[in-house]
């Protein structure tokens, strides 16, 4: 929604560097809380209006993560899972991972790579199945290019075809979600579920590289809030998992508007009740256009 900047009221900018926030849980990867010195107050009669203008997030974060780190599978008609330890893994890593915790399970099992196709393959002397069940999930499908169908679940046979079906995707998460906490911002998720996500960021550059951020259009919220004297963020990827920035801070750029807000409508309008409505009203103003004192 487009607010027109009504009062006299001049803006005010807020720098927010990660390293520089009041509290940071940093366990889980992703609250940082920021307590001003001085609180902002909105003036008698208007409302806050926040925006984001710019931000700045290192590309540091892991590729394998717990969202995406587990593998099963079956061997022989066993079940198995093997759990990938966090970090940023590129596909030799993974690979060499991979076939470690298949020799650890005493498993005749080879997963290979093709440079050419980009594809993941699995060669195993006995019957084998990589699986998704609730019992035994596989969520990095996406690492080892095996596609989830409508039901979240699939058995895929090694022995019919080796080769993946899919190009691996090592590239971690492709968009950044900064989500505000201790404040309502109703914007709706992929599932159709309001969330408080603030700005949703592309990941446009390699890692090791600076994510820089400034929307080309702004988005405004109003905040029902009358002051300001903290600020909480959470920073989550595309699966709606805490980011691990790997000790490194980020920068965000806020600014602070104050108007008075928008006339409210009546939610009425358009129907025969609003219309009956100011029928009523505007009869009670005819009759009594002629005041005090009249026969």
């Amino acid at each position: 929604m487009t607010y027109q900047l009504n009062t006299p009221f001049s803006s005010t900018v807020i720098y927010l560097n990660s390293k520089n926030c009041t509290t940071r849980q940093t366990e889980n990867g992703g609250s940082y809380k920021f307590y001003f010195n001085s609180s902002l107050r909105t003036p008698l009669n208007t409302k806050f209006l926040l925006s984001v203008i710019q931000s700045s997030i290192p590309n540091v974060y892991n590729n394998i993560n717990k969202s995406n780190n587990l593998f099963s599978y079956t061997y022989n008609n066993d079940f198995y899972k093997i759990e990938i330890d966090y970090g940023r893994y590129d596909v030799d890593q993974f690979r060499t991972f991979i076939n470690q915790a298949f020799s650890d399970n005493g498993h005749n099992i080879v997963c290979s790579y093709d440079k050419n196709t980009f594809k993941l393959s699995f060669k195993s002397s006995f019957p084998m199945y990589i699986i998704n069940t609730p019992t035994y999930p596989t969520t990095c499908s996406a690492l080892i290019g095996v596609n989830k169908n409508g039901d979240n679940e699939f058995n895929f046979p090694v022995d019919s075809q080796e080769k993946m079906p899919s190009m691996i995707d090592f590239s971690g998460t492709k968009y950044i979600f900064i989500v505000m906490g201790g404040m309502t911002v109703s914007n709706l998720n992929s599932s159709g579920n309001l969330d408080n996500t603030l700005v949703r960021i592309p990941v446009n550059c390699n890692r090791g590289s600076m994510i820089f951020y400034r929307p080309s259009e702004v988005v405004h919220y109003i905040v029902e809030r009358q002051n300001l004297h903290s600020l909480e963020f959470f920073i989550k990827d595309d699966d709606n998992q805490d980011l691990i920035l790997d000790g490194h801070d980020f920068q965000i750029q806020l600014k602070i508007d104050v108007i008075y807000p928008p006339p409210l409508e009546d939610l009425e309008e358009g129907t025969i009740i609003h219309k009956l409505k100011s029928q009523e009203v505007e009869k009670k103003i005819n009759d009594n256009k002629d005041g005090l004192g009249v026969n």
